[in-house]
């Protein structure tokens, strides 16, 4: 079950399909809220359910992959958590599936800036470089998962990681990691 019907979530379905996957997207909103991208989902063949319930949200579910907006005590993820179904971040998931090295950048300020600066380093010395994660310029976003998907074993992913994507990790542990720096709003 994929948690949220916004960017991440979005995104992460058509790589889990792949991947072999079974795939529900869940939003606790009303349908009227995501009325849009419900749709788009509905059309390329995913199982929709909205207005839903800790217990529908996770029905069924062998895995939970949250969308990071989503708060890591909200009722469906406290449940999944008793119940036993493992609960994966994005990036988690990104990080188990992909087959390039990921470049982490993380901290309070700075984080796209680095990022940015980082992958035109890369790409400088000729290595075919993907910039993706919580990276808001409109003309470079693209979720983590989507780059890991399509990233070869040469290539390198620079990855803006935001405090809330790293709320449900296990193994992630990137091939290099920058923090960049926390201030009491991040601690």
């Amino acid at each position: 079950a994929v948690l949220g019907l916004a960017r991440t979530g979005i995104s992460s379905a058509p790589v889990l399909r792949e991947l072999g996957a079974t795939v529900r997207l869940v939003d606790s909103a009303p349908e009227a809220a995501v009325v849009e991208r419900a749709a788009a989902a509905r059309s390329q063949g995913f199982e929709v359910l909205t207005s839903a319930s800790p217990e529908a949200s996770i029905a069924g579910a062998d895995l939970i992959v949250p969308s990071p907006g989503i708060p890591a005590d909200a009722p469906a993820l406290r449940l999944a958590v008793r119940t036993g179904i493992p609960v994966f971040s994005e990036i988690e998931v990104a990080y188990r599936i992909s087959r390039a090295p990921i470049l982490a950048v993380t901290g309070t300020n700075g984080k796209t800036t680095s990022a940015m600066m980082l992958a035109d380093i890369l790409r400088a010395s000729g290595r075919r470089t993907w910039l993706a994660g919580n990276i808001s310029a409109d003309d470079v976003k693209q979720t983590l998962i989507t780059a890991a998907n399509r990233a070869e074993e040469l290539d390198a992913i620079v990855a803006e990681i935001s405090s809330f994507q790293l709320e449900w990790v296990h193994e992630f542990c990137p091939a290099v990691g920058v923090l960049t720096n926390i201030t009491p709003d991040h601690l």
